[in-house]
Parts: structure tokens; sequence; C-alpha cells
């Protein structure tokens, strides 16, 4: 598979991806068919807002011995329609078209959903990938299976992969880990430089795409070594603030939406302004998952 390249201005030279939810890391193919469906809910989401504020009417445009091009906006109870000047109307003309573009994207978007969706409840639970998983182990254990991806090879992927679209980053990223990254916080380099230590590959404010719309970027998405689990690890450092709690409460939701929530895909940390993260902390919850 192609790699995609990007730029990254926070910690260039340094390998990124976002990957799908789920306990296991499935491989780029589920990556991307997890992404055509968020893009696809979105253009659906986007283009209903869009052709709620179109005016009303169809766009026909009728072309006489080849040169002469007429255009008129009609209804459905309409045979003619209201003819269209080019030099009064070029406005209204522009909006039927634009009107007429977005429903046919929302008619294919919706009609490739529904295929995609179809397709991945089968690959769900008639994968390729889960056949040896589901074989009872004293059969597994005799053989390495030829379609199986070694966690070896999962790991390499994790690092090497990265999205080419990464939304503008705001705040500041003055502290620098371990690795070389630019982190927002010294909670953050603490989290990292664990991570690091302990040769556990991670990629910082990834994006993920919750089911609700919502763009959620969590500090770290983590890949176990030992098992290739991926996980999600959001810091929550200004608990102190009611607004950053509030805000937050709604982050915490549109996780839950992915099926990602404490305990089971997630990973939450807390400080106040007098009581900051350690490294006490972050390495006791690190010798429980590894």
């Amino acid at each position: 598979m192609k790699k995609i390249i990007a730029i990254d201005k926070i910690h260039p030279g340094s390998q990124r991806v976002v990957f799908p939810v789920g306990r296991q890391y499935k491989g780029m193919y589920t990556y991307i068919l997890e992404e055509r469906k968020s893009q696809l809910e979105r253009i659906i989401t986007r283009c209903s807002l869009l052709l709620g504020r179109m005016p009303e009417g169809k766009l026909h445009a009728t072309n006489k011995n080849g040169k002469h091009i007429q255009y008129f906006s009609r209804t459905n109870k309409q045979t003619n329609g209201k003819y269209l000047s080019k030099r009064h109307d070029s406005k209204i003309i522009a909006e039927l078209a634009r009107k007429k573009y977005l429903q046919k994207v929302l008619q294919n978007a919706r009609e490739e959903l529904e295929i995609l969706q179809t397709y991945m409840a089968f690959e769900k639970e008639k994968s390729i990938s889960a056949v040896y998983g589901k074989m009872p182990e004293p059969e597994r254990k005799f053989f390495t299976p030829e379609f199986e991806k070694p966690i070896s090879e999962m790991i390499e992927d994790f690092k090497a992969y990265k999205v080419s679209v990464l939304p503008t980053r705001t705040g500041s990223y003055l502290v620098q880990t371990a690795r070389g990254d630019l982190v927002r916080s010294q909670a953050e380099q603490i989290i990292a430089d664990s991570l690091y230590r302990r040769n556990i590959p991670y990629h910082y404010e990834d994006t993920l795409t919750a089911r609700d719309g919502r763009l959620l970027r969590p500090d770290f998405t983590i890949m176990l070594p030992k098992t290739g689990q991926v996980l999600r690890w959001e810091h929550l450092g200004m608990m102190d603030r009611e607004s950053y709690r509030l805000e937050n409460i709604d982050r915490l939701e549109s996780y839950l939406t992915l099926g990602i929530l404490p305990g089971k895909g997630l990973i939450l940390t807390f400080s106040l302004r007098d009581r900051p993260l350690t490294k006490e902390t972050v390495e006791a919850i690190l010798d429980q998952l590894v």
C-alpha cells in the first residue's frame, strides 16, 4: 500500500496514523473502510444541511441548434418553467446548478454508505483475519497462519503510516519530549517520556471522528507491543475550571459513540493546579498495561 506523506510542523519526521476503533489494530484495510464510512457520513450531513438552504425548483437547460443555451427554473408540476436570464438571474442559475450537484452527491453517498455498511458487517463476522483466532488453541499452536499479520509488522505499520490531512492546531507547543516532539504541558511530557522509555509506540494528537460528527484529538494514541492493542490516552489537566470540565464531559460522550470508554480503549489521567500529574502515577498505569 502506498504511504501517504504529510508535513507535520509539530514533530517533523515522526510517523503518524489514525487507527479505527476496536480492541485490536486491524490493519490499514480496516482503517480505510472506517475512514471512508466517516467521510460518507460527514458528506451526507453536509449535503442535507446545504440543500435545506437552497431555493425551490430545478434547473433545466435547453440547447438550441448546438449554439444557444437557455435556462429555466421549474417545479415538479411545471412543464416549461420560468425562464432565467444569464445576465440578470446568474445567481439563481448558480444556486440551482449547485443544488443539482448536491442532490446527486447525496444520493450517491447514501447508496455507497449502504453498500459499505453491508460489507463491513460481513467482514466483521467472516473476516479472513478472524479465522485463526476462532480456531481452538490446541490446533492453533501447531502452525503459523499465512494470512495473519504478526504483531511486529503491526507495530511497524503503526509507526510508518500517517494521515495526509491534519486539522489546524491551536495553543502553545513549547515542551519538548525525549523523542523530540513538542507538546502542550509538562504532564504530556511525562506521559510521552514514559511511553518512549518503555518502547511503547505512540502518536501525539491524532484525529478521530466520532459518530456524532465531533472531531476528537486524543492526546496520545498508543499500541501495546505485546498484544497490538490500540488505546487512546487523554490527560485532563485543568479540572479546576468548570468550563473545562463541562467541555470534556461532551468529549467523553463523543468517545462513547465509538465504543471507546474509560477502561475499554481509553485511559484517563487528571491533574489540578495544586495536584499535578506525577511520573509515579503514569508508571503505575503502564505497569498494569504491559
